[in-house]
């Protein structure tokens, strides 16, 4: 069966190559993050690498793919040995596309992350809008920022262009998430969680307005009845058993003249659960996105200042945002010519907490410096940036880091 699909495939991309007008755009980067090691002494040397390939067939059928590699430290068994890396499928769509004088619209069958919402993939797409999104929320490694809803899993999608600055949007998806449960002993486990997930969204843009919002709703699958927190023989096997729903609904808005004078503002709240029989609490902080950002720019300068309350697991692959809570300041350059290539530079002033606001002290605080150096050449971005931990200095921890990207 799988020879079967792939010979399927093959013939496919023939014939299109035969008889319809293809295209073909990719972006492929990489970069090298070095930084002393936190458990033991020496350095630590990271490899991470992206790849985001597209092909179009007659304007109406594309084909997308975003993939990323990273690596484990290649000092630690010598680089001409076998290091442990992990391979991630970021994205893999299928879109089809039904374009009328005054409407365009978009079905879509996708696996992984598509079009996650606060993200700028969906109004650059349909407004082609620029930039919108904040420097100090690029992830890592690859295109677009994790987003605030990411819209994660296998599904379909259904979006709609209007003749006038209006687009809507229809997604369902299957995922599995980790949740927590508490077991008899007070324990608290990770278990996998099969949810479908529906979302409705709708976005415009003016010239002083872009605006992006997200209606949302997860229902988590369970197949068993329980008669209590531990497994026994009394549970009962069912098709289908959903016992809550869980919430989410957001805006992401651009106000003021791009890329000039604006303010930049996401706000959403997620995981605000119907029924919360049994639940300990409703709303927490883990529950609200919050992202502000006033941006100001001058003849030599460009200066933004940043507030944010962000969930801890929209932390993981940033790269200039440590803790949940806390305030940036960047200070960026307008463009320049550096050996003969424009080039522009900046850095970032972070400043985050862990703690919980009640427990929140100046000592929970940590500070973060950050600059950057990007250089434009050969037809793409070579950039050298570096995190700084001042609190850190003294201590056996993680001190900087130094990354070098193209």
């Amino acid at each position: 069966m799988n020879k079967k699909y792939f010979l399927t495939i093959i013939l496919i991309l023939t014939l299109s190559f035969a008889f319809g007008e293809t295209a073909f755009n990719s972006f492929a980067g990489a970069s090298l993050d070095l930084g002393p090691r936190k458990e033991k002494k020496g350095i630590a040397l990271n490899v991470n690498g992206a790849f985001a390939g597209q092909y179009t067939l007659d304007n109406s059928f594309t084909l997308r793919g975003h993939f990323l590699v990273k690596t484990q430290d290649v000092f630690e068994n010598g680089i001409f040995q076998d290091t442990t890396a992990t391979f991630t499928i970021k994205e893999l769509s299928a879109t089809y596309r039904f374009l009328t004088e005054n409407i365009n619209q978009q079905a879509s069958v996708f696996i992984g992350e598509f079009e996650s919402f606060g993200s700028d993939s969906f109004v650059k797409k349909y407004f082609g809008t620029k930039n919108l999104t904040s420097p100090v929320l690029l992830p890592e490694l690859g295109l677009d920022t994790n987003g605030m809803f990411p819209f994660d899993g296998a599904g379909l999608a259904y979006s709609i262009k209007l003749a006038s600055p209006k687009a809507f949007g229809l997604y369902f998806y299957y995922n599995k998430t980790k949740t927590e449960e508490t077991q008899e002993d007070g324990t608290i486990s990770e278990i996998d969680t099969k949810r479908i997930n529906g979302d409705f969204r709708f976005s415009s843009a003016w010239d002083f307005l872009v605006l992006d919002t997200d209606f949302g709703v997860s229902l988590p699958m369970e197949t068993t009845i329980k008669h209590g927190t531990e497994s026994t023989e009394d549970d009962e096997e069912v098709i289908l058993l959903i016992r809550y729903a869980e919430l989410r609904s957001g805006v992401s808005m651009l106000l003021g003249n791009n890329p000039i004078t604006n303010l930049f503002l996401q706000f959403g709240l997620q995981n605000i659960t119907l029924d919360p029989a049994e639940k300990n609490h409703i709303l927490s902080l883990d529950n609200i996105y919050l992202f502000m950002e006033p941006r100001f720019t001058t003849e030599y300068v460009k200066c933004n200042v940043a507030f944010f309350c962000l969930p801890q697991k929209t932390l993981k692959n940033l790269k200039y945002i440590k803790n949940p809570v806390g305030c940036s300041l960047t200070f960026a350059s307008q463009p320049i010519m550096l050996f003969g290539n424009n080039a522009d530079f900046g850095c970032h002033f972070t400043v985050s907490s862990a703690a919980a606001l009640d427990n929140m002290e100046i000592k929970s605080f940590d500070m973060q410096i950050s600059p950057y150096l990007n250089l434009y050449v050969f037809g793409g971005t070579f950039e050298v940036s570096s995190n700084i931990y001042p609190q850190n200095f003294k201590k056996n921890k993680e001190f900087f880091t130094i990354s070098l990207g193209y």
